[in-house]
């Protein structure tokens, strides 16, 4: 148990969703990383002792601050019940949480692959049903390409509501002699530095899929292993996992894979200038760009309605964004991502200014999809997108 007087509990980055329970106001939070496979129930007055649980009050902080606000002084015993039981889930920044992501991180390498997350819900966990699935998808009648692209811009949206996306970007795709295929990932769980590597394969219903020695030791040497939250991002990540099935079903030959995460909020990327060039250096190399554009309505917070009308503002907005990043005119991208990013919702700006760091010429967008989600009046565009260097 927690000494009170010497403790000043900070709550980590959960997800909370209101609700009812039993006719009463309940809130639920859940752990992004699922470390104790659990979500908590919190009546609203536990929930506001935990919003001020910010590394700076202390319990007794905490006990005065509930009193303004409510009118009643909570006993120390019931302070010490919530912050003990929060650390005993992982819940908090303590030293509890940082055992909790050793042993799962642990766990994880030790079994030597990286299982898929979303077998089962983007698409099917059989390999019979997934390739069933794959077939349904290859028959989107789509335009041939006329020369083949270095880099594919292409979601990370369920696939379920993005299935002409995924055609545009792996129907007829056609790598040639380029067996190792690096993709840039937006990291949902967040990293500890601005770009991590997870060193072991990936799994799917349709195989397992090995990394590249090579780059992987290159870029371990430079830049170390990735560390336990790392390790964790990557386990629960589906941006790198989503692409993964369509290269094994389109491509129909062995190619090893850099798995690449990216966290633009753990700084820039100019430490990493020297991995580039060497990336560049190789012509054997294919990089896929995992990213999805604006995220609008309700469930994204907005307080309209995702229209076609306005998911099609959104579409204009994207092609100024796409624009900059094909010129490679950092002035106005960084304009962009200063004014818009935010309101948009842009999932993946970060992965394109990585990318500003490779020979781009120019680039053609395939196919501008909008996956619309009736039932949240919320919608996500994306692109199939190939760039040329």
């Amino acid at each position: 148990m927690y000494k009170l007087e010497d403790l000043k509990p900070k709550i980590r980055a959960v997800e909370v969703f209101p609700t009812i329970v039993d006719g009463k106001e309940m809130v639920i939070l859940k752990d992004p990383l699922d470390l104790c496979g659990q979500m908590v129930f919190l009546s609203p007055e536990s929930f506001f002792l935990i919003t001020l649980m910010d590394g700076n009050n202390s319990c007794d902080d905490l006990r005065m601050e509930f009193f303004k606000k409510k009118g009643v002084l909570p006993s120390r015993e019931e302070i010490s019940l919530l912050v003990n039981q929060l650390s005993s889930l992982g819940l908090l920044e303590d030293e509890n949480y940082s055992q909790m992501i050793r042993s799962k991180a642990e766990s994880i390498l030790r079994g030597g692959i990286r299982k898929p997350i979303c077998a089962g819900s983007s698409f099917p966990e059989s390999k019979e049903r997934l390739i069933e699935f794959l077939k349904e998808i290859e028959e989107i009648d789509v335009p041939l390409r006329e020369k083949e692209p270095d880099i594919l811009i292409a979601p990370h949206l369920d696939i379920n509501i993005s299935k002409p996306a995924y055609a545009h970007c792996y129907k007829n795709l056609d790598l040639k002699n380029k067996k190792i295929i690096i993709i840039f990932g937006v990291s949902h769980y967040g990293l500890s530095k601005p770009l991590s590597i997870l060193p072991i394969p990936f799994e799917t219903p349709l195989g397992i899929v090995p990394i590249e020695e090579e780059i992987l030791k290159k870029f371990i040497e430079n830049f170390g292993e990735p560390d336990f939250y790392d390790v964790l991002s990557h386990s629960k990540e589906h941006s790198i996992e989503l692409q993964i099935i369509f290269l094994q079903y389109f491509l129909r030959k062995d190619f090893s894979l850099v798995p690449l995460l990216v966290d633009g909020h753990q700084g820039h990327f100019k430490d990493y200038s020297g991995f580039f060039s060497y990336l560049n250096s190789r012509d054997d190399i294919f990089y896929i760009a995992a990213i999805d554009l604006s995220h609008i309505g309700p469930r994204y917070g907005h307080n309209f309605p995702a229209t076609e009308e306005v998911m099609e503002k959104a579409k204009d907005e994207e092609n100024h964004l796409l624009d900059f990043f094909i010129k490679k005119d950092l002035k106005n991208f960084e304009i962009f991502k200063e004014e818009k990013a935010d309101y948009l919702k842009i999932c993946g700006i970060d992965v394109l200014k990585v990318l500003l760091n490779f020979p781009i010429k120019n680039g053609i967008i395939r196919f501008h999809h909008t996956g619309f989600m009736p039932q949240m009046a919320s919608a996500v565009n994306c692109v199939s997108m190939d760039v040329f260097f």
